[in-house]
């Protein structure tokens, strides 16, 4: 009996797992999760929950490096969307070699699976009072 009980309980954890896997609905999944300016800064996401992207700034180059929260965009098929209002500081200061977590929510309404959409730092990122050339970051809607 002992034994059966404990089969009946793995077989029902299973199965809330599967059902909690499933029943969440879409969600991003990262295509490219990392992007690099060589001698300037690396963007590194390090967890993404439902709209909630949370990423590493590296300041790689040999200057202080401005970081506008504000200023980093979700692109979208059908446009650009500003971050979701929330938290305290819009403007980090990173040395030389430091780094700075750098936390944004973004309205993912109206995101249809299967589709591509991107997270732009070009803006945000400033070396010297000039924008850092780096890539988007990229998502999938699944």
């Amino acid at each position: 009996m002992l034994m059966q009980t404990r089969r009946l309980a793995r077989v029902l954890a299973a199965a809330a797992a599967l059902w909690a896997a499933t029943a969440c609905g879409p969600s991003l999944m990262a295509t490219r999760p990392e992007v690099h300016s060589p001698g300037a800064v690396r963007v590194a996401l390090k967890s993404l929950s439902d709209d909630l992207f949370k990423f590493v700034v590296v300041n790689e180059s040999p200057y202080p490096l401005v970081i506008y929260r504000d200023a980093v965009r979700l692109a979208t098929a059908t446009g650009t969307r500003s971050r979701l209002p929330g938290g305290l500081a819009h403007i980090y200061h990173v040395p030389p070699g430091g780094y700075h977590d750098v936390h944004v929510k973004f309205p993912l309404g109206g995101i249809r699976q299967g589709e591509t959409v991107w997270v732009h730092f070009q803006q945000a990122l400033l070396i010297n009072g000039q924008p850092v050339a780096v890539e988007p970051l990229e998502f999938v809607m699944r």
